[in-house]
Parts: C-alpha cells; sequence; structure tokens
C-alpha cells in the first residue's frame, strides 16, 4: 500500500524537531513509485495522503503531545507560508510534495 509509515524506529529520546528532519526520514523510506506520484499530484490531491498519512506522521513523531519542537517547527513554516491554520503533519506533507515535485516530477523530454 502507498505511504505506509516509517520502516525505522524513531528514537523516543531523540525525535527530530524540525520539519526537514521529518521530511528527510519520510522521503528516505518512500519507495520511488510513491515520490513519483506525490511530485505529481494537486495540491488539493495532498488532502488524500493527509488521510493516509497524518495519524501515522502524528503519532511516530509524537507530534502533538511529546514533540513541542517539532510542532514550533511546524507552526513556524506553515505562518512562513501564509498557512497559520494548517494541521502539523499537513505542513509536513506539504514540504515533502514541494521537495519532491523539484526532484522526482514527469517532464516530456524532447
Amino acid at each position: 500500500m502507498m505511504f505506509q509509515p516509517v520502516d525505522r524506529v524513531v528514537n523516543p529520546f531523540y525525535p527530530p524537531h524540525e520539519v526537514d528532519e521529518v521530511v528527510e526520514l519520510i522521503l528516505s523510506d518512500l519507495s520511488l513509485r510513491d515520490k513519483v506520484i506525490m511530485a505529481n499530484l494537486n495540491e488539493l490531491e495532498l488532502s488524500d495522503v493527509y488521510s493516509v498519512m497524518g495519524n501515522a506522521i502524528r503519532k511516530e513523531f509524537r507530534l502533538m503531545t511529546e514533540n513541542p519542537e517539532l510542532l514550533g517547527s511546524c507552526h513556524s513554516l506553515a505562518a512562513a507560508r501564509n498557512e497559520p491554520e494548517a494541521d502539523p503533519a499537513m505542513v509536513i506533507i506539504k514540504e515533502m510534495w514541494r521537495q519532491l515535485k523539484e526532484t522526482h516530477r514527469l517532464r516530456v523530454v524532447h
């Protein structure tokens, strides 16, 4: 199934504290197929990814309870992108999507 939780165990004593760290961890676990699919989604289609990955991101990275640093990083990025009300898990998903659009988007080559 597409977009599974991170295979590696997240160290509970040293969880990632920055959005970029979480994005890097998740992207390192995604298959090439999933990266290409996600890169070619439009922004509205990210809600499908959110429905599959949102809870896993919140749980695995202890986003809502035990990781205030990551929560702060999500809020800072959301504010910088003019989306202050965005759910922290969606902030992470959108950052993954933005990075993948740069590196894994299908293009026509002539």
